[in-house]
């Protein structure tokens, strides 16, 4: 078993540090920066290509979702920073993380060679991944999911299930860290209030039982993550377990409905309370 490595920060933090500067996932940023640097459409079309191919590749499980495509050209790289025998490509991984180029044959061919010979060291973390969202899906049912996304808007609906892990974690969301709370104005302090009032609510309609279960394939998740991450590289360990911890949160963020869907939402909400529909 593999030594566990430190957490990437609080869900709580994760979350408020983020409810700063922006409440909703730009959409620009779902796209890959080797994209948008592409100088000529002939390049920029093979690296869609790529893309393309390795989506074939994860969809023969029908997880086409479970990796945004800002990602997806990443996997490649990602997998480099794996101490895997005789196979890593260490300059070329440099050469993207340093923002250098990599021509569109090289960019295929070096991510056809990575899935095919890797990708079944993802297939437990992926089987985990969609364990958790099994156990996340239940208690959005159990709420009413429609109601849910609606009372939270779309700026914390895509944090509830890290509010609700985070309420295992340490016994509730606290403001326990004095640096963070430090940091935080009374926006944010009534923010950390909201997130409180939003797992007493949870617990009241649906028991701390299925929270607890969610939790539990959570930590499953993260021994997982550890698993994949571990070198005896301290520095390779923690950009691994960093990008694989992303990776999660937002494959359940893509999983979860999207966000364009809100007015629609909040429009079908207002309808059947009778009160007429905000533009």
């Amino acid at each position: 078993m593999c030594p566990r490595r430190e957490s990437y920060g609080s869900a709580t933090s994760w979350i408020l540090d983020r409810i700063g500067y922006s409440f909703a996932v730009r959409r620009n940023t779902l796209y890959p920066p080797e994209l948008e640097e592409a100088e000529d459409e002939k390049e920029r079309r093979r690296i869609l290509g790529t893309i393309r191919y390795v989506i074939q590749v994860l969809r023969n499980k029908d997880m086409v979702f479970l990796i945004p495509k800002r990602f997806v050209i990443n996997v490649p790289l990602t997998l480099t920073y794996y101490n895997v025998k005789g196979g890593s490509i260490p300059m070329v991984a440099e050469v993207l993380r340093s923002g250098g180029k990599l021509s569109a044959d090289e960019a295929r061919v070096t991510a056809e060679r990575v899935i095919n010979s890797y990708y079944n060291r993802f297939e437990p973390f992926i089987d985990d991944l969609l364990e958790f969202y099994q156990a996340y899906r239940k208690i959005l049912i159990a709420l009413n999911e429609y109601e849910v996304r609606y009372s939270l808007e779309r700026r914390f609906y895509e944090y509830l299930p890290f509010i609700l892990i985070e309420s295992r974690e340490r016994g509730g969301v606290e403001e326990s860290d004095k640096r963070v709370m430090k940091r935080l104005g009374r926006i944010k302090q009534r923010t950390l209030e909201f997130l409180k009032t939003v797992v007493k609510i949870v617990e009241q309609d649906i028991g701390s039982r299925a929270i607890e279960s969610l939790y539990y394939r959570w930590r499953m998740l993260e021994d997982r993550i550890n698993e994949l991450a571990y070198d005896n590289d301290p520095h390779v360990e923690s950009i691994a377990g960093r990008f694989l911890d992303r990776v999660v949160r937002y494959a359940i963020n893509i999983l979860l409905p999207a966000h364009d869907e809100s007015r629609r939402l909040r429009i079908l909400h207002e309808q059947k309370s009778g009160h007429p529909a905000s533009q």
